[in-house]
C-alpha cells in the first residue's frame, strides 16, 4: 500500500481500520507494528518499485521474527 499511495495515506488507512476494527488489544498492537515496518519496506521499495521484492523482505522478516505475532 505505502509503495501505489505513499506512507502517509497508507498509514492513515490501516490505522482507522484498526480503530474501526476494534478487535483484541494485543492484536491491534501487533498489526499496528507490522503495519509499521510495512511502511518501512514499501518506502525502502518505493523508488524502485519493486513490489515483488518488497513482498519477499516481508516474508523475510516474518520468518526471522523481526514482525510481532500472537502468542
Amino acid at each position: 500500500m505505502t509503495m501505489r499511495i505513499g506512507a502517509d495515506a497508507a498509514e492513515r488507512i490501516a490505522t482507522n481500520h484498526e480503530t474501526v476494527a476494534q478487535g483484541p488489544a494485543d492484536q491491534t498492537r501487533m498489526d499496528l507494528y507490522n503495519n509499521a515496518q510495512g511502511r518501512f519496506l514499501g518506502s525502502a521499495f518505493a523508488s524502485s518499485g519493486d513490489e515483488a521484492a518488497a513482498l519477499n523482505q516481508c516474508a523475510l522478516w516474518a520468518r526471522i521474527g523481526l514482525l510481532s505475532t500472537l502468542s
